[in-house]
């Protein structure tokens, strides 16, 4: 663009001056030249990672004051960085500081005819330091008179800055002394010298700044123990008989009376058994089917719970193990036949024994053999002077019994006697019980004197032998329980081995058992009083075709006396047939010890469905046996 220059005071003219003839030989007019504008990008700055920033060109400038036009680059950034300009052609474009480092950004400004030289401007990012976090823990209960840790190890940086700390007590109980131990330190302690709530303060630094405080409550009392639970043994059961779990070994420190809270918490697949009294220290269940049964108890001693405590129960259809009975030991004389005798063997659920002999120790120099060790009562000849061992194991068909043994002593001068203190006996407690000692022997025909001891009796049992030197002493057991009882014979010369026996004294009662299973049956106890309703279809074959059929089998048995039975019935309800109750009649007396077995029977019904009731009383006791049927049959 060209201009003209005024001077002050002249006026340069094409034409001259006045009215004068033009001069070609006037200068040209001078051209001026155009100033290029001045960029400035601003002052350098400083951001926090993260923010936007803020360029201004506004103090870029030009000679000729024309108005400017601005262009904005990003010339460098981080690496890393996604930054970008708005709005590039503004006075003051923006862009996001979006990872730490150095970003240049370059201004060129136009004044419409030339562009500026560039100016640059650099924006240092970093990320700002974070005030630190203090945590001050969870709050506490504390034993009073006790330490007390505090623990300030999760507070936290979001910088990763190494941590200082400040600890105070800022209040305490009335009448408290506490004080802090290394303030300083992450985790100070202190005494909770008396009952009430403390208060502990913690502020942390990160080495530029103090944290906002952070509390912590310790309260503090006299201490009660949490009780014990103890749920007892772990125990073995028939399937269909009554466990009882017992509790009563549960305990508090402080002696406070306990509640208890049993639950069942495993069943057997099948099993609807629950517990009677569950907040009783002994409750019970039955185990109606075989399998492992759990039981929680869980006490409380008014302030709080115990721990849990279980108890398994293992039920199974019990097969009893058989008992042998080796026969009493013997004297004889050296070079005879000795018979053995395993006829007093036994098995409680009447399954039939096989036998084992064997010698298991005979004396020195002996060639002694059993002849059929097999049989119930092989024999061998004594064939040297001395002591002859005969074992025997019996087997039920499915399990052995525990060995017996029996000893033979073989002389040929004075045999040593052998004692024999009868048989065990089951009595009721109180009643005089007479043994008997004239099943003793000495193989050379002495006469015997007789010494009677007890091995042992129930505890605070004072009972003593009206004679302990004769043949059939008598005693009086005072208190339920065990009495093991020995018998030494004498023959005048030598003592023999001691014999024992065992006197169980009971509380007379009757027991019930039912018939379970079809293929192999077995008798379970079931509890008297009994009561039972069920429903039975049965379709009766056979040639002849049979006119009866059983609904149940039981056995009762009476022990420590005996019993009678009363108010014996067999009705049905809807008058169509006749049952009865096999073996039991009104008045039958149950002898001590003797077992007898009764069926609950009813003719067919030939499609009827009749209602049945049975049932009968225990004069002595009044226990009751009811058992109800709906039976249909063809």
């Amino acid at each position: 663009m060209k201009k003209l220059i005024a001077v002050f005071g002249l006026t340069l003219s094409l034409y001259g001056c006045g009215g004068g003839s033009s001069s070609d030989n006037s200068p040209p007019p001078q051209e001026v030249q155009n100033s290029p504008p001045v960029a400035n990008a601003g002052n350098d700055q400083n951001a926090s990672t993260g923010t936007v920033v803020t360029l201004n060109g506004s103090a870029s400038s030009d000679a000729e004051g024309d108005t400017l036009s601005y262009t904005w680059s990003l010339t460098s950034f981080p690496s890393g960085s996604n930054a970008s300009l708005t709005n590039p052609t503004n006075v003051s474009p923006t862009f996001t500081a979006d990872v730490d480092g150095t970003y240049v950004a370059q201004l060129i400004v136009n004044d419409g005819t030339v562009d500026s030289a560039a100016d640059t401007v650099s924006v240092i990012a970093a990320t700002a330091n974070s005030a630190p976090v203090a945590n001050a823990g969870n709050d506490q209960n504390a034993s009073t008179g006790t330490v007390v840790t505090l623990n300030g190890s999760a507070s936290s940086d979001a910088d990763g800055d190494t941590l200082s700390y400040t600890w105070s007590l800022t209040s305490l109980p009335s009448g408290s002394s506490a004080s802090l131990t290394s303030p300083t330190n992450v985790s100070p302690t202190f005494t909770a010298d008396v009952d009430g709530t403390y208060v502990a303060q913690l502020i942390v630094n990160d080495g530029t700044v103090d944290s906002a405080a952070d509390t912590v409550s310790v309260i503090a009392a006299t201490a009660n123990s949490a009780p014990v639970a103890n749920a007892g043994n772990d125990q073995n059961a028939s399937t269909g008989t009554v466990v009882t779990l017992n509790g009563s070994a549960s305990s508090d420190a402080d002696g406070d009376t306990l509640s208890y809270n049993w639950s069942l918490t495993s069943l057997p697949s099948g099993s609807s058994a629950s517990l009677t009294s569950p907040t009783n220290v002994s409750p019970t269940f039955t185990a109606d089917v075989d399998g492992t049964y759990v039981a929680q108890l869980i006490v409380n001693d008014g302030t709080v719970d115990s721990a849990a405590d279980t108890v398994s129960v293992i039920a199974a259809t019990a097969n009893s193990a058989p008992v042998a009975n080796a026969g009493n030991d013997q004297n004889a004389s050296t070079g005879t036949v000795v018979t053995l005798n395993g006829s007093a063997s036994s098995d409680a659920d009447g399954d039939t024994l096989s036998y084992t002999w064997s010698l298991t120790s005979f004396p020195s120099g002996s060639n002694a053999s059993l002849t059929n060790p097999t049989n119930v009562s092989p024999t061998f000849t004594v064939d040297v002077d001395g002591t002859y061992v005969a074992q025997l194991i019996v087997n039920d068909g499915t399990v052995d019994s525990a060995a017996d043994t029996v000893s033979v002593i073989a002389a040929t001068a004075n045999s040593a006697p052998v004692a024999n203190a009868g048989n065990d006996q089951n009595v009721m407690a109180g009643t005089t019980v007479y043994l008997d000692g004239s099943g003793s022997t000495d193989a050379d025909g002495d006469g015997l004197l007789y010494s009677w001891s007890f091995v042992s009796k129930p505890t605070g049992s004072l009972s003593t032998f009206d004679d302990e030197t004769t043949v059939n002493p008598g005693f009086t057991p005072d208190l339920d329980g065990s009495y093991v009882i020995s018998l030494i014979v004498n023959d005048g010369i030598e003592d023999s081995e001691p014999d024992t026996l065992t006197v169980d004294a009971v509380q007379p009662s009757v027991k019930l058992f039912r018939e379970s299973g079809f293929f192999d049956p077995v008798f379970s106890e079931v509890p008297l009083p009994y009561s039972s309703n069920s429903t039975v279809t049965a379709n009766v074959t056979g040639i002849p075709t049979p006119t009866t059929y059983t609904l149940d089998t039981f056995r009762i048995v009476a022990e420590a006396q005996s019993f009678t039975i009363i108010n014996l019935t067999a009705t049905d309800g809807t008058g169509q047939v006749v049952p009865t109750i096999s073996n039991l009649s009104e008045g039958l007396v149950l002898a001590d010890g003797v077992e007898v077995e009764f069926e609950l029977v009813s003719p067919l019904t030939g499609g009827a469905t009749v209602t049945l009731n049975y049932g009968f009383e225990i004069q002595e006791t009044g226990e009751t046996f009811s058992a109800r049927y709906t039976f249909t049959s063809n």
